[in-house]
């Protein structure tokens, strides 16, 4: 490995200048001899330009908020990078993580993206591993997602979208993030895309980071951006992806919830579920639209999901 292949680090912002205070000098000061680092920035009213330019990042302005989706992709279009390093604008970063995630890809060329190990601010818990598919209703279309921490290099369903490494070309040929998850499981769409043509994602252990969970949702406003984009993420996600069992089954859970927060007198959480459904209807069409791209050729929604389950069983 005597050519390091250049990494463009691109990280989304918005109102994050306490963030980035913290966030950018660990991406800059990697111990990686070829890369570049962009701030894709959402229509900040914050000091976040001016934190981005002092310690020198390069600046990209999207004068509105676009969400997390479209601004990682708009920061992949100007990027002169082989690899993205897509991050979380309240991650820290151990010195040798860029070189850590790099590696197995560069010894890979079948590998498409790599995940590094989290833990929460402090280092005292760990918060974010291996990504397994799981639970006993795989059988009816669904599952669900848990977290395991192996020692060794092994493969895994997904990277975090808070710090997932991917190879440029196959990402540009996977059509990139999807915009109309606009906040919440746009990680999860873009690695079971992946996964359905056969490019691997490996867990690295030895990337560490360091990451403020819920550091972006700290404000109201930021908790109603979560709230809404997890609903309508998953919603969108479940019937572009999943069988057609799996995804009845996640739009009468969420419809239910909404239910129960009304019978309780839960208004406000009530009210964010009735506008992330509203917008999950307007976006069905393109959820169709997708799943038949999607699923036209290579394996059918009920292989990728038994793969997926017996791959890191």
């Amino acid at each position: 490995m005597n050519s390091w292949p250049r990494v463009s680090a691109i990280i989304a912002n918005w109102n994050g200048a306490r963030h980035l205070e913290d966030c950018l000098p660990s991406v800059i000061n990697q111990d990686y001899p070829n890369f570049e680092v962009i701030v894709a920035d959402n229509g900040s009213t914050d000091n976040s330009y001016a934190i981005a330019q002092h310690l020198g990042a390069r600046w990209l302005a999207l004068n509105q908020n676009v969400g997390l989706a479209g601004a990682l992709n708009a920061g992949s279009k100007v990027a002169a990078g082989d690899l993205f390093l897509f991050l979380n604008n309240d991650l820290r970063l151990r010195a040798d993580f860029i070189r850590s995630l790099a590696r197995p890809l560069m010894e890979d060329p079948t590998v498409f993206a790599a995940d590094g190990l989290q833990w929460d601010w402090e280092g005292r818990v760990r918060v974010h591993g291996r990504t397994r598919v799981v639970g006993r209703s795989i059988w009816l279309g669904h599952f669900d997602l848990s977290q395991d921490y192996p020692t060794n290099c092994v493969p895994t369903f997904m990277a975090s979208g808070a710090n997932a490494l991917v190879r440029r070309s196959m990402y540009e040929k996977l059509g990139g993030w999807d915009l109309a998850d606009f906040l919440g499981w746009e990680d999860v769409d873009l690695f079971w895309r992946a996964w359905q043509r056969g490019w691997r994602t490996l867990f690295v252990p030895d990337a560490v980071c360091w990451h403020k969970i819920g550091g972006s949702a700290a404000t109201d406003t930021g908790a109603t951006f979560h709230l809404r984009g997890n609903l309508e993420g998953r919603l969108y996600f479940a019937s572009k992806c999943l069988p057609t069992p799996g995804a009845i089954a996640v739009w009468g859970k969420t419809c239910g919830g909404l239910l129960r927060d009304v019978a309780v007198g839960r208004w406000h959480i009530a009210r964010g579920k009735a506008v992330a459904l509203a917008k999950a209807v307007r976006l069905l069409g393109s959820a169709v639209r997708g799943r038949h791209d999607l699923y036209s050729t290579g394996p059918r929604p009920w292989a990728c999901l038994r793969a997926l389950a017996s791959l890191t069983r």
